[in-house]
């Protein structure tokens, strides 16, 4: 099975000047979008995954992250950005940006926001096939 492991300081991300995303921020700045990441593993690995993540109050090594409460779901994932224009007369319009990141209906993308400055480890996994 695939995993990938993303680690940083959770952020608000901006990608195309119009979503809102999340940064997880490394220790030389560099900035890594987390939804992007995902997209891509499910891209590659289908969307039946688990995900597990961790939260410290600032960096720490692995072992000592992993000490503390874990959050696991497991199921399918939804990771995209999402334009809906709308119309409601000749005055009224535009368009709406969304930011998705749900597992079985479990809102990531607010529940990691709610964690913005928080250390996090994120471990995605490729669900096993069933045989």
């Amino acid at each position: 099975m695939k995993k990938i492991i993303l680690r940083g300081i959770i952020a608000d991300g901006q990608m195309m000047d119009s979503f809102y995303g999340i940064d997880l921020i490394q220790e030389d700045g560099y900035k890594v979008d987390l939804i992007t990441r995902i997209k891509e593993f499910i891209s590659n690995y289908g969307k039946t995954v688990a995900i597990r993540y961790w939260i410290a109050k600032e960096k720490e090594d692995d072992e000592k992250v992993k000490e503390g409460v874990i959050k696991k779901y497991l199921g399918y994932v939804e990771a995209e950005y999402e334009a809906s224009h709308y119309e409601y007369s000749e005055y009224t319009s535009g368009t709406d940006y969304d930011t998705i990141f749900n597992i079985e209906g479990h809102n990531l993308y607010n529940e990691l926001l709610g964690l913005r400055g928080k250390y996090l480890i994120l471990e995605i996994e490729q669900a096993k096939k069933s045989s």
